[in-house]
């Protein structure tokens, strides 16, 4: 009997949750002689070499550009769609929007069309605020263009949590598509930890996220400001792991407040789960959602999390069971958090202990097991 044949496309593999995601799949995939699975990216990019040696990758140099207004660009996709065919998938799973858009451009009878929403830029109202914004513009209709593509695959969105689902539950009804959730999955091996206990000593925070506004690590700075030159309290330090485009303001705002010796930006790192070992508390400041990969990397690793909350509560993190989570930028309540925990060794551990057992929930194998059975419903 023939194998299943999984497709999976992502631009590239830099280092990014969606990414992380990726290589996770693929590998737990490739472990069953049922399914032949490969990989295309668009680029040479690849963050992950360790970790996809036993991953059929192609790479495919192309570019992607959308021209203003209302006009695509030529792709450079004939090559794209020759990968496609010559692999003959029965399942083509993309990540992004740029592989979401060009795997659609022309589609296959016989393959079944999956999409992957890692975030919340699938909705074109938000971008109205100003759509006399180029920039905007371009994004509405690149959005627009998009949902056509869907519903011309007659595609199915796999989402990451339920608040996704809750986001994008008009846009799916709108089109008349299909959209299930599956929580991120980490490899418990490699990120797995031990319960923790607090010691009075120095307090070492950790956050880890793309440096970009929607992350708001902005807060984090001021959190830190605070219990430094307010509380007059120097046994703490941040770490903050990840680059994008704020990295320069965040450092050049850290440099300002005389923070230097607090808060520290290694930048990407190839062994985060390192970092999560050394730390007491992961510190959670995004506004898009509280579980992310990069959360449930320390809910794995048995770190307890202090967070702000989602768009919606998440089902999955607890507010004093697995976290301890406040409104958007409380900056006091969330100071009071840190310390609470520092300072409540009984509430500390029994927070990490949670997290351990509930990290084992999220393994590549049970994740699998949810993801195949979408792909034969």
């Amino acid at each position: 009997m023939s194998p299943f044949k999984i497709l999976h496309v992502i631009p590239n593999l830099a280092k990014g949750g969606a990414q992380r995601l990726v290589v996770s799949i693929c590998n737990e995939l490739a472990k069953n002689s049922k399914y032949q699975v490969k990989l295309i990216i668009f680029s040479d990019v690849n963050k992950f070499k360790k970790d996809t040696k036993n991953v059929d990758i192609q790479c495919l140099q192309i570019n992607f550009k959308t021209r203003f207004l209302f006009k695509f660009s030529s792709y450079d996709i004939q090559k794209l769609n020759k990968a496609i065919e010559d692999f003959s998938p029965d399942v083509l799973h993309s990540h992004l929007f740029e592989a979401d858009l060009l795997c659609r451009i022309k589609t296959l009878k016989k393959v079944k069309y999956f999409s992957h929403l890692h975030d919340h830029s699938y909705k074109s109202y938000q971008f109205l605020k100003n759509t006399l914004n180029k920039k905007n513009l371009t994004k509405i209709h690149d959005n627009l263009f998009l949902d056509k593509l869907f519903v011309k695959s007659k595609n199915t969105f796999i989402c990451i949590s339920q608040e996704f689902l809750n986001f994008y539950s008009k846009k799916v009804k709108r089109l008349n598509l299909k959209m299930y959730s599956i929580y991120n999955c980490v490899d418990y091996n490699k990120f797995g930890g031990k319960a923790r206990e607090i010691e009075h000593k120095e307090i070492n925070l950790i956050n880890c996220a793309r440096n970009i506004e929607v992350k708001n690590q902005q807060f984090l700075i001021d959190v830190m400001n605070f219990i430094v030159y307010k509380k007059k309290i120097t046994n703490v330090k941040l770490t903050i792991l990840g680059d994008g485009e704020l990295h320069d303001f965040l450092k050049n705002k850290t440099r300002s407040l005389n923070l230097e010796s607090y808060i520290s930006f290694p930048g990407m790192v190839k062994d985060v789960e390192k970092h999560y070992k050394e730390s007491d508390i992961y510190l959670h400041s995004g506004l898009d959602g509280i579980f992310g990969i990069s959360t449930l990397e320390a809910v794995v690793s048995g770190l307890p999390i202090i967070g702000l909350r989602g768009l919606i509560d998440d089902e999955i993190i607890k507010n004093e069971i697995n976290a301890l989570v406040y409104e958007k930028n409380n900056l006091n309540l969330f100071v009071d958090g840190i310390f609470k925990l520092f300072n409540d060794k009984t509430l500390y551990k029994r927070i990490s202990e949670n997290n351990l057992i509930l990290g084992k929930k999220f393994s590549p194998e049970n994740y699998i097991k949810k993801l195949t059975k979408i792909y034969f419903n």
